[in-house]
């Protein structure tokens, strides 16, 4: 495949694949920017980070080592191995994961808080913050409990996602990716890494493969949320004052945007979308009545940042703060600091959607 740089309708640059010599420089690679995998292809609106790299386990008689473990905000989590095509041993990728994941059942599954505090130890080596601190500062506080919850619940019934990182997938391990995904009880994926070089910047493309079969979506575990079951959990938790407020919202936001619902063990939530706004939510609203900004999806996009832009901007009129950093975060409000402002975050929702629509019809 060869990328085509160009700039005004004029070609500047053809640029080949390059090659990646080491192993080790793409499982750096990996754990640098995790945001590379394409984990949205596996499960929609889901956030993933990569947490320590050369975790070891039992194998056997003998000590592995993963290369990198990674976690979402379900708690799922994810066991990836990268391998070079050039690399003898890829044909036996497949077998080191399942081999993980034995081990990691095998030593966890009765004492997964021993997995949290190795975990804890490794992560706090390897990047200098605790386990905690770190899924509150990629995911937000009123994540953290349930993703815990999530990740003991798998480690008891053994439920990993292993994906293959590679930089060219053969042919033979895709058609295995789709047999073991149709006939087996767990989901395997492939991810295939294209590197391309212009001046200064790495151009990455990557490509997910075992999909056609797998049953993440459907997972018995996790439960999707509706606006029946959304209202009962929230009337439990909030005054009948905030969960008014909510309700209102709520209308808000189906009157003025697409709604999709949530999978969360612990709470339940909802996703505001526009299509015209970009492919990936603005804010997501919690049961216990957090309203969290998208901003870190919104970025991955033009028209997604510029909402995120405007949405910042507009919010910091009626006294909102934001970290420094807030074009890589999910900033979350507790009900109590959004609702008594809640028609100053209604017009600001408001103004950037009708100044985005407005330059859309434009065009």
């Amino acid at each position: 495949m060869v990328v085509i740089v160009s700039k005004n309708g004029k070609v500047l640059k053809a640029l080949e694949k390059s090659k990646i010599s080491l192993e080790q420089d793409l499982q750096d690679y990996i754990h640098s920017n995790p945001e590379i995998i394409p984990i949205s292809e596996i499960k929609e609106d889901k956030r993933f980070v990569t947490l320590v790299k050369e975790f070891s386990v039992n194998i056997g008689q003998s000590t592995g080592s993963m290369d990198v473990i990674g976690i979402d905000e379900d708690g799922d989590i994810y066991i990836i191995e990268t391998k070079l095509y050039k690399n003898p041993d890829k044909k036996r990728v497949i077998a080191q994961l399942l081999e993980y994941g034995a081990g990691l059942w095998a030593k966890y599954s009765t004492n997964p808080d021993k997995f949290l505090n190795d975990l804890n130890v490794v992560l706090e080596k390897q990047v200098g913050v605790g386990l905690a601190q770190k899924l509150e500062a990629e995911f937000g506080k009123e994540y953290v409990d349930s993703i815990i919850s999530g990740i003991k619940q798998n480690l008891a019934e053994g439920r990993f996602i292993f994906v293959v990182l590679m930089d060219t997938i053969p042919e033979d391990l895709k058609h295995i990716l789709l047999y073991l995904n149709q006939n087996s009880k767990f989901d395997i994926f492939a991810a295939e890494l294209e590197f391309y070089r212009y001046g200064d910047f790495d151009i990455v493309i990557p490509k997910i493969f075992g999909m056609e079969y797998t049953r993440i979506k459907t997972s018995p575990r996790r439960k999707t949320w509706d606006e029946q079951s959304f209202f009962d959990d929230a009337r439990n938790r909030l005054s009948e004052e905030d969960f008014e407020i909510l309700r209102a919202f709520y209308e808000f936001s189906r009157e003025n945007f697409i709604l999709g619902w949530g999978t969360g063990l612990a709470k339940g939530s909802f996703n505001a979308k526009h299509p015209l706004l970009g492919t990936r939510s603005i804010y997501t609203v919690f049961s216990n009545g957090t309203l969290q900004l998208n901003f870190g999806w919104l970025s991955e996009s033009e028209i997604g940042a510029k909402v995120a832009t405007l949405l910042k901007e507009e919010l910091e009129k009626a006294d909102f703060r934001f970290p420094e950093d807030w074009v890589n975060r999910y900033p979350s409000f507790k009900i109590d600091e959004w609702a008594p402002r809640i028609d100053k975050v209604m017009k600001a929702i408001i103004n950037v959607k009708n100044q985005i629509l407005g330059e859309v019809s434009e065009l």
